[in-house]
């Protein structure tokens, strides 16, 4: 239904989409944002792509059958937090609130609920889980605020990069809770015990806090140095 538009330059091989992606990794702008949104998008996508039916099963005790309607629920808050992310930052953009700093608020709630999930709070599962996977509609978020620091000719190949992060980090992160999951052995009833999991789900979490402490220091630094230049620019006042 949507008219056809003439390409305006010939398509590119993948040689130069590897030396584009290769171009937006170099730019510092881009590394205040990307581990950060690589680290937690990841984490929505590794936990809700594996690690969530596994805890369902060996630590909540579910059948297949609720922990089939878990991840539906899961599926369910993916959509819907897609929507309210992206509502709420234009809302609080609205009124003074730089996405930048909504998508750091984010992401330490989505961190807070980590911790309750490992803290084992007395929370229904259909709230904390659907919860957590809406924090995978966190995407939205995170290409708006490309598009603030590219210019649009930039844009498409800044989100790219960083998909390729995101899916990516979710690879690792999948292996690396296996890995530290594995440690421990299997019960009679084939089930790991509740401490595989909890050193499973710290290792995302440790990456995450990291993470975060970086997007802090790298924006407040980005805010001082403007502050600086700001103050160099302004007219002295003479008594």
């Amino acid at each position: 239904m949507v008219p056809e538009k003439p390409a305006s330059a010939l398509a590119e091989d993948w040689r130069s989409s590897v030396r584009g992606l290769l171009n937006i990794y170099r730019v510092p702008a881009f590394w205040r944002l990307a581990p950060l949104s690589a680290c937690v998008i990841g984490t929505a996508f590794a936990v809700h792509g594996l690690w969530a039916a596994r805890w369902l099963t060996d630590v909540n005790g579910f059948a297949e059958g609720s922990v089939t309607y878990l991840l539906l629920v899961m599926g369910g808050g993916l959509t819907i937090g897609a929507i309210v992310i992206g509502f709420a930052a234009d809302r609080l953009r609205h009124n003074g609130v730089p996405p930048m700093v909504t998508f750091g608020m984010a992401c330490a709630v989505f961190i807070g609920l980590q911790v309750a999930l490992l803290g084992r709070l007395p929370l229904p599962a259909w709230l904390i889980w659907g919860v957590i996977g809406g924090f995978g509609g966190m995407t939205v978020l995170s290409y708006s605020i490309m598009g603030e620091l590219f210019p649009p000719e930039k844009i498409g190949r800044a989100n790219g990069a960083l998909n390729v992060l995101h899916l990516s980090m979710a690879f690792i992160l999948q292996y690396g809770m296996g890995v530290a999951a594995s440690s421990w052995p299997a019960e009679p009833s084939g089930h790991l015990p509740f401490a595989a999991y909890r050193a499973a789900f710290a290792l995302p979490l440790l990456l995450e806090l990291l993470a975060l402490a970086w997007f802090v220091v790298s924006i407040t630094q980005r805010r001082r140095a403007g502050a600086i230049i700001l103050a160099g620019l302004q007219p002295e006042v003479s008594g």
